[in-house]
């Protein structure tokens, strides 16, 4: 009888940790960030300011491809990819309508972590026309003028390297 009883209580553990298992890898995140270690010490926020990027892919015959971060205090991120006719700093009155934190906009956003002169963060869009989400991380240096990124998108695992994105001075 003590053998029957200890069988059921070998079986009924290896069960508990079996369901803990299966229940625990379902709720896991979708994705890991995919640059780390990341540094320690870091806070949310502190960064107030829109970062430009030409992304060299023509948008039209007199248009240029661009990609706009706008940080926030509070550690919001804020992505929007545009087409400008060449002068991001004139167009602004248009594309800072997509900069609303408390929109429906589909735009990728997230938040922002920073330790010194170093930055990480990951952005996240649901695009409900095709019921896809597009994650995509970031991770580099920061100054007051310049950042610096790794990027890689959980998308279509691209990554690129040494992505630079300068400062403009426009009204956020």
């Amino acid at each position: 009888m003590k053998t029957d009883f200890k069988t059921l209580k070998r079986t009924l553990a290896v069960l508990v940790v079996f369901l803990f298992l299966v229940i625990s890898f379902n709720y896991l995140p979708e994705h890991e960030f995919a640059f780390s270690p990341t540094p320690q010490n870091g806070h949310s926020g502190g960064i107030n300011g829109v970062y430009v990027r030409e992304d060299f892919e023509s948008c039209g015959e007199y248009s240029y491809s661009y990609g706009i971060f706008q940080f926030y205090n509070d550690g919001t991120v804020l992505y929007v990819p545009t087409c400008s006719d060449g002068d991001i700093i004139n167009d602004w009155t248009d594309i800072k309508k997509w900069f609303r934190r408390n929109n429906d906009v589909e735009i990728p956003r997230g938040k922002y972590f920073v330790s010194q002169n170093q930055i990480w963060f990951s952005t996240s869009v649901y695009y409900e026309y095709n019921g896809e989400n597009v994650t995509t991380d970031y991770s580099g240096t920061y100054s007051e003028n310049k950042l610096i990124l790794d990027v890689y998108s959980h998308y279509n695992g691209h990554k690129k390297s040494g992505v630079e994105y300068l400062k403009i001075d426009v009204e956020q």
